[in-house]
């Protein structure tokens, strides 16, 4: 099934919040995906952005040279879960207007352009894998923190 046709069937459905989860994030928790819609029903109407902290030193390039570091305090990385609030669900639904499910930071820019949307912390290791590599490390420090924290 297409997303254009999971849409337009679930338009025959009463509009109640989307959670919206990658399974490129397979170290996002349950537990997180419950306490961010837990966190959403506190505010119906506000859709919900997970982000993790940038860890990475980021850099400003001028004319090929480096010109500076950027504070890493005001940068996030979008992780998942992501909620939809009901009532941008709802209007979407009446427009016809289909959210991108496929792409995190196209789908938060949707949610802003239909109401307002809160950002909450979650865990580094929510974040997005591309390789058989990248899960292997994350559940290396995902052991190694249960280790340290016993």
């Amino acid at each position: 099934m297409t997303q254009q046709e999971w849409w337009s069937a679930r338009s025959s459905r009463p509009a109640g919040a989307l959670l919206v989860h990658d399974a490129r994030c397979p170290l996002a928790s349950a537990e997180l995906l419950r306490s961010v819609l837990d966190q959403q029903l506190l505010a119906p109407e506000v859709s919900l952005a997970t982000f993790r902290p940038v860890t990475d030193t980021v850099k400003t390039v001028d004319e090929g040279r480096i010109a500076g570091t950027i504070d890493r305090e005001r940068l996030g990385a979008l992780i998942v879960p992501t909620v939809v609030s009901g009532a941008v669900v709802g209007r979407a639904l009446s427009e016809g207007a289909v959210p991108p499910l496929d792409d995190t930071a196209a789908l938060v820019r949707w949610m802003r352009e239909r109401g307002d949307v809160e950002l909450v912390k979650g865990p580094s290791l929510a974040r997005r894998v591309d390789d058989r590599s990248a899960v292997e490390l994350l559940e290396c420090v995902d052991e190694l923190s249960r280790t340290v924290r016993h």
